[in-house]
C-alpha cells in the first residue's frame, strides 16, 4: 500500500491493517504459528495465511518478513514520510 500508493482502498470497512511482522507477534502470543503466506494480488494487495499449532514455517513466510525489513516497513520514518507526501 506504501510502495504504490494505493491509500485509496482504505475505507470503513477495512478496520486495521498489519504487517506480518505484527501478525506474527500476535499468533505466537496464543502459541500459534503462521507456516505459510500467500500474496493475493486483487484491489492493491492482501495476504492469504496458514495458521497451525505446530511450527512448519514456509519460505514464503521468512521472504516475506525479510522483505519487509528491506522496505522499512518497521520503522515508524515510513510512515511519517508516507503521510507527509500525501
Amino acid at each position: 500500500m506504501i510502495k504504490n500508493c494505493t491509500f485509496d482502498v482504505i475505507f470503513h470497512q477495512h478496520f486495521s491493517y498489519f504487517n506480518l511482522h505484527a501478525l506474527n507477534f500476535l499468533f505466537k502470543s496464543v502459541d500459534l504459528h503462521i507456516n505459510k503466506v500467500d500474496q493475493i494480488k486483487t484491489q492493491g494487495g492482501g495476504v492469504r495465511l496458514y495458521i497451525n499449532h505446530f511450527e512448519d514455517i514456509h519460505d514464503s513466510v521468512s521472504d516475506m518478513l525479510k522483505n519487509e525489513v528491506s522496505e522499512k516497513l518497521l520503522d515508524l520514518d515510513t510512515y511519517k514520510n508516507f503521510f507527509k507526501i500525501y
